[in-house]
Order: C-alpha cells, then structure tokens, then sequence
C-alpha cells in the first residue's frame, strides 16, 4: 500500500496467506486502487479481496508436476538436471547412477501394464527411505531411475551408497499376489573427473549401465574411456551393416562336416561374411541382434543358401544338408518358417536339405514361443540343431524335452576332454546322443590326433580345420564329392615323412 502511496505501482495487487497453520491456510487477492479527493489526494482505497485458495493449489500443483514424475512422485529429469547443474557450477564433488529394471518388459507382458506401475512406485517408496541430504532420487521414464550423489567420490563411500540402493531389491515384491524377485543393473559416472558436462555425465553412465546388460544384468560398472571407445566401434560395426544389407555386400561360406563312417562330406553350414569388411561374425552379429537388423540379415541367409543349394543341384550335384545358425533374436520375426517354406517350393528344395542351428540362449528368450517355434519347424520338416552343446547349465536338461535331431560338442569342451586323461567325459557325451536317437558332431576340431580319439569313440561327424576351413560355393563344389578322411590321411602322411 505504501508502494503505491508513493507512486511506485498503479495499483494494489498482491496474494498473501492468511492462517499459520499449513491445512488451515488460505490464499487471499488483494487487489485495489485510491480514491482520489478534489485535492487529488487520496482519500481512501478501494477494491476487492478474492479467496484464490484453490487457483494458488491448482498453480503450487502444476509446479509439482513440472518438476516431478506423476507415477511415482520422484523429482523428474528435470529437477535432477537443476540440480547437477548447481553441483558442477559450484565446483562440487559426486557421482551419478543410472539404473533400469532387469527384465522389466516381461513384467509388463506378463502381468500387465497396471502391475508395472505399481512396481515402480513401490520401488520409488522405497528408494525414499533410504535417501539422504547426499541424495537426490529421479524417476528419468520408463524403468529407469537417477541418483545423484553429492559431495563425495570417495570409492568406499560411493561403494556404500550403491549397497543401500541394492538393499532396496533384497526383499521381494507381491505384484498380485505373486512373489516377484527384482534386480536392476546400474551405471555410473563420477563428476568432475569423467566430466563436467551435464549431457555426457548422464550418457557416460547410460553407456556403463548398457555395458552390464551386455554382460549379463544385475550388477554395476563405473564408466571408463574405454566403453566410449567400445560404444563408437560399435556405431561403426552398425554403419557398416546398415551399408551392406544396402548394397548386397553379404555372402556366404560353407564350412563341411564329415561323417566319420564313410569319410564323405555330410553336408555344410553356412557361415555369413561381409565382402567388403574384415570382421568376423562374432563381432558384428551380437550388434546385428541388439539393434534389429537380426531379422533382416536372417532371411537373406534362408534366400541364399536356398539359392546355392538350387546352383549346386544344377551343377549336378547331389543335394546336401546345409544348416542356417538362427538366432534367438530372431524369434521376433513371426514370419520366419512361413518365409522359409515359400523359398523351399518356390525353388523346389526338399525340406530335409535344411537343418536350423540354435543355442541353449534362444530357450531363456520365451519358454513358450520357442517352443511353438520349435515345434512348427519340425511340423514343417525341418532338421533342428543344438549349437555350441556343453557351454550352458541345463543341455542335459534341454535335450529331454526340445525336439532335436542333432548336437554339436562346442570347441571348448573337445580341447578340454579330448586327451588321454578325460576322454571318458567325451565317451559319456557320445553315448548319451546315441540313447537319445541323436546325431553327435564335434566342431572346432584342429588336430589330427583328436580326429583319431573321435573316431574310436565312435562320434558320428566332425567340424573343423582338421578337414577344411570355411570354404566359397566354388571351392565347396571343387570337394563335394570327396572322400576327406583319405585326403587329409594322405595330406598328414606326407607331413609326417617330410618331418621326420
């Protein structure tokens, strides 16, 4: 009032509270302007007062909102950023976390949309017990949380705060009435020293939380130049796979496996290459199968390989068995088999000439779609396949209940058991296949010595540089019809006499 006594403002217009305690306060508008006398001073002010209670809560609301997540409650992306912001305009010491929900989608698929609200806000609830004046929890969207830690960088103090978030997963969670063990997997980036710049503290956590869902979830990495550098190779891999899907820039080798009975190539398998790159599959396939392009490349292998079994038959040549490797990626692509099936009688390719290559990883995908999956292949006539045998926990398991007609003894288990000492482990293998009416290959086989073990042990094929690297559809025709025990028996003879 004084203000505008003097002139300062044209009129009275203010809110003030009334009431001291907080849930009887109200919001009053004071808004008004002076009556002038005939001397033009005032005499006296007129105006209105206006109960603004619930447009003051309605305003206080919306600057809840903008600065907090409506789900769960938690300070949003934004609150985090203004904090950060004020941390490192300071000079502050921290850390930022960045973690998601293991396996959240399943939650949401299984159980619905609904139970995966109610997880989040249950673990924002928890979270809320455990901060402190060092922390500052956000909800960043979907399943994944932000924690900002302040005022240290001390590794065993950092290491205590990352226990007492764990602490908050201990314990299970009742969704429906179902008991529900969560687990998160956690990336973290230090600030000054990663750096000081808002933007790449929070991609350089996303990048180490990233890295440990590569490796197997459920655990925690700080980040360090080296995932940056990984992450570029990766966008380069990336590049260079989005460029040869475009330009055909695909092609396939076939390495034989040799049927240790009669010596003569049992069939192939085809194994994909870039033309124009020098990296192998193991490197750009996991790239393939996280960003998506899996589906794609998959059914360009089934459209080639059918292709080369058509040109090898036209060249005369009998048709052999060829397997295609199939990721667990792929099962996504719900047109696969039916894909599969038209290029067979488009082409007129028995399906008996195509076997499909799978690994114990394709059944921790979804029990029940890979079992569907599974189970139309063989309705459609196709050979299964269980690659790299022996790598996982539960093969033994597995092979009681997925219809296979074929394992493949991974590399690893044949340089470890194939000698003197532990060959009754491979014997028991070989033995175990047989009973269960199942073809046994040994792949990864490099030595002649461990050929000999295998054929006494009576196992039925073998893959391998022992017999022949990964070959060209003209340099696999060149040994079709080989007998390739003799050929190679021979080729050793004579490295053996030259030896000695």
């Amino acid at each position: 009032m004084n203000r505008y006594l003097h002139g300062e403002t044209t009129e009275i217009n203010i809110q003030v509270p009334i009431g001291e305690e907080e849930n009887d306060k109200k919001w009053i508008l004071v808004r008004g302007k002076g009556i002038l006398d005939p001397a033009s001073d005032t005499k006296k002010i007129h105006g209105i007062l206006v109960d603004t209670t619930k447009l003051k809560e309605q305003d206080e609301y919306i600057k809840y909102l903008a600065k907090h997540d409506f789900l769960t409650g938690l300070p949003n992306r934004m609150s985090f950023i203004d904090k950060l912001s004020e941390e490192l305009k300071a000079k502050h010491r921290g850390a930022v976390f960045l973690f998601d929900i293991d396996n959240f989608k399943r939650i949401n698929d299984t159980l619905g949309h609904s139970c995966g609200d109610e997880l989040l806000k249950e673990i924002a609830a928890r979270l809320r017990i455990i901060t402190d004046e060092n922390m500052l929890m956000a909800r960043l969207g979907g399943d994944e949380f932000l924690v900002l830690i302040m005022n240290t960088t001390k590794p065993a103090e950092i290491e205590t705060y990352i226990k007492r978030i764990n602490s908050v997963f201990e314990n299970v969670f009742l969704l429906e009435g179902t008991v529900n063990y969560i687990s998160i997997s956690m990336g973290i980036s230090c600030y000054p020293t990663d750096s000081t710049d808002i933007n790449q503290l929070l991609m350089n956590a996303d990048t180490a939380m990233y890295s440990i869902k590569h490796d197997g979830k459920n655990n925690y990495v700080y980040y360090h130049d080296e995932m940056k550098k990984e992450m570029n190779r990766k966008i380069i891999v990336e590049s260079m796979l989005r460029e040869t899907l475009q330009e055909d820039g695909f092609e396939l080798c076939y390495q034989p496996p040799v049927d240790l009975k009669t010596g003569m190539i049992a069939g192939f398998e085809a194994l994909l290459r870039m033309k124009k790159y020098q990296i192998g599959a193991d490197r750009f396939i996991p790239i393939a199968e996280e960003n998506g392009l899996i589906i794609e490349m998959g059914r360009w292998v089934v459209e080639e390989t059918v292709r080369q079994i058509v040109s090898w038959r036209e060249h005369g040549l009998t048709e052999k068995t060829v397997a295609i490797n199939f990721s667990s990626k792929q099962l996504r692509d719900a047109g696969y088999i039916e894909h599969l099936q038209k290029q067979l009688k488009d082409n007129h390719v028995d399906s008996k000439s195509i076997e499909i290559e799978i690994t114990e990883s394709i059944l921790l995908e979804n029990n029940q779609k890979t079992m569907e999956f599974l189970n139309q292949l063989k309705k459609a006539g196709i050979r299964i396949v269980l690659d790299d045998f022996g790598t996982g926990y539960s093969s033994l398991n597995y092979l009681t209940y997925i219809p296979v007609d074929k394992i493949k003894l991974d590399k690893s288990i044949n340089d470890k058991f194939l000698n003197d000492d532990n060959i009754e482990v491979i014997d028991s293998l070989i033995m175990l296949a047989h009973s269960l009416n199942l073809t046994i290959t040994a792949e990864g086989i490099e030595d002649w010595e461990q050929f000999l073990i295998l054929r006494r042990g009576d196992c039925d094929q073998i893959q391998g540089y022992v017999f022949s690297r990964a070959l060209s559809p003209t340099a696999a025709e060149e040994i079709y019809d080989y007998d390739m025990i003799k050929f190679n028996e021979e080729r050793v003879m004579k490295r053996i006499s030259m030896e000695s």
